[in-house]
């Protein structure tokens, strides 16, 4: 229970949007917490109504299908581990894809929800000629490292990171979430009917064969007889001399 939040920092209280943004941001920060903690059971209510219920399950793979809908329940699930480092993540498979950003990828360091461009571009890049242009893939992934290879002291609100070494955690992802998706199947079979091409006829054994003329012609109707002119026999006229 959340009372007397801003008591000692009244000042804060201004910068409030709407209580119905507000109520979305709150919603969508338990969202992210209850992805990767599916061991724990959860339920938010706002004015004695129910918003979120989310008990608790065995994996995370049933968590993302009850809280992403349709698009969680579709996600398959991937875990790789090189050295110290170890990857478990939900993936969209070929052909599922969000419409927007927002809502689409859930980011995780050391069990930590961050905004990482670094984790982002790697995953759109794995993602690269899969889905189309304006969309996005669906992605729930961790990431964890040991503490001396990231800093999480980058930002006051603790949701940006710094890798020690920025280009090793990039190509590990990237490639891991690649050879992933390749393994799943990233080029479907799509069945195709064969083709039988009907019948023709032998155009050798008649020019017309094959072709539709249309109706017959009509029958021809003999003309009607004309009545035949007979000029009248010349007679030359009397000639008489002067």
């Amino acid at each position: 229970m959340v009372r007397a939040l801003f008591y000692n920092v009244p000042a804060r209280r201004k910068f409030l949007r709407a209580a119905g943004t507000e109520l979305g941001h709150c919603v969508d920060a338990v969202v992210r917490e209850a992805l990767i903690r599916p061991e724990l059971d959860w339920t938010v209510t706002h004015d004695g109504r129910a918003l979120l219920r989310a008990p608790a399950v065995k994996t995370r793979a049933a968590r993302a299908a009850e809280l992403l809908n349709d698009q969680g329940q579709a996600l398959f699930p991937f875990e790789l581990s090189s050295g110290n480092a170890t990857i478990e993540a939900l993936l969209s498979p070929v052909g599922v894809h969000h419409a927007n950003a927002a809502g689409a990828m859930f980011l995780y360091v050391n069990g930590r929800y961050v905004r990482d461009l670094t984790l982002r571009k790697a995953v759109n890049e794995a993602y690269r000629h899969i889905v189309p242009k304006g969309r996005y893939p669906t992605v729930v992934l961790e990431l964890r490292l040991p503490s001396d290879e990231v800093d999480v002291n980058v930002h006051p609100s603790k949701v940006e990171v710094r890798f020690r070494d920025t280009n090793d955690v990039f190509r590990f992802v990237a490639d891991g979430l690649r050879d992933a998706l390749e393994r799943h199947g990233l080029r479907r079979v799509v069945p195709v009917t064969p083709y039988e091409r009907p019948p023709q006829p032998s155009l050798l054994a008649s020019p017309t064969a094959g072709y539709d003329a249309g109706p017959p012609p009509p029958a021809r109707v003999a003309p009607t007889p004309q009545p035949t002119y007979t000029p009248p026999p010349y007679t030359p006229p009397a000639f008489t001399p002067p």
